[in-house]
């Protein structure tokens, strides 16, 4: 049934394709050369003409090689031969319409139609197909009977008691968990899993200053880790009384270093900078910074906030702690 309509849904689109290649309009006649024997090509020349003479008459009186009198004269005379043009015009209508074109049009749209049903329905036809093996997931088997239960095994489908819940209901001891990871970081060799787990501890555990101790850590333990250098650098530099450091230094040249469009690391290096004194660097990494933000405009306000406030400040290095 599935190949059947797929065939179906195929021969459709490709009747509905080459249709016109086969049923389309007769080419038109190459026409007599260059004599103009048409009736439209007649009407169209009379047209171009009529125009010529009018838009004549306006420059003649325009450069007053012609007075107002002479020129109302000629524009009444070419308002009457338009008006003898349309008459013919009117005479030879018949000649611009094609009768066949309504019966063409008539005729085709029950196979337009038709077609469009066909695809329609084969379409319909094949998600149904597609989807009668499909596991209904709102349901469950053992509801409705379809599969089930014999006497005494829907005991065993329940899951087991979680290995993180004691025997008594009570809940684990957190600090003794945190402690085990703690003594795996600041073993001699941790795994970037084992610092991952103990941050997010320490998120939970509201421990920010243990998490920014550990993220250096992490930075000399793995300095090829952009993640963890860029956690290191935001929860630094996103303290208004951060202090500029060698360490932080270091940490946004080896993260400018190992991604070179990681541009918030650019941003970091601009607020160091600016922190530092040293505001001539600052002004020439943040206009660096500015046009590659014009997708990101809060970014770029900062930015442009930053260029404002340096603007007012004069360069005096404070050094580096």
């Amino acid at each position: 049934m599935f190949l059947f309509l797929a065939v179906t849904l195929f021969i459709t689109v490709l009747f509905a394709v080459s249709r016109p290649l086969i049923w389309g309009p007769p080419p038109e006649a190459g026409g007599e050369g260059l004599e103009v024997s048409q009736a439209g090509d007649l009407w169209h020349n009379e047209k171009n003409r009529l125009l010529d003479l009018v838009r004549e008459n306006d420059l003649a009186l325009i450069e007053s090689r012609i007075d107002a009198q002479h020129h109302e004269e000629v524009a009444l005379q070419l308002s009457e031969e338009a008006e003898v043009v349309v008459d013919r015009l009117r005479q030879i209508r018949s000649h611009f319409a094609d009768p066949s074109d309504g019966n063409q049009r008539r005729i085709m749209l029950p196979f337009s139609a038709g077609g469009l049903i066909a695809v329609g329905l084969a379409a319909f036809g094949i998600n149904i197909a597609a989807s009668v093996n499909d596991i209904d997931m709102t349901i469950s088997p053992h509801a409705t009977g379809q599969i089930p239960i014999e006497d005494g095994q829907a005991d065993n489908l329940l899951p087991p008691v979680m290995p993180s819940m004691m025997e008594d209901g009570e809940t684990p001891d957190i600090e003794a968990m945190v402690a085990r990871l703690e003594e795996r970081v600041y073993g001699d060799e941790p795994t970037e899993d084992d610092i991952r787990m103990l941050l997010r501890s320490y998120r939970v555990m509201e421990r920010s200053e243990d998490a920014l101790y550990v993220l250096g850590l992490a930075g000399a333990q793995f300095p090829d880790n952009v993640e963890f250098k860029m956690l290191f650098l935001r929860g630094t530099l996103q303290q208004p009384d951060f202090e500029p450091s060698t360490e932080l230094v270091t940490a946004v040249d080896d993260v400018i270093r190992l991604q070179p469009e990681l541009y918030e690391a650019h941003w970091y290096r601009g607020l160091l900078q600016a922190r530092e004194g040293k505001l001539a660097d600052a002004r020439k990494t943040l206009m660096w910074l500015r046009p590659r933000l014009a997708e990101r405009p809060d970014a770029m306000r900062a930015v442009d906030s930053l260029l404002a406030e340096l603007s007012t400040q004069s360069d005096a290095p404070t050094g580096i702690k």
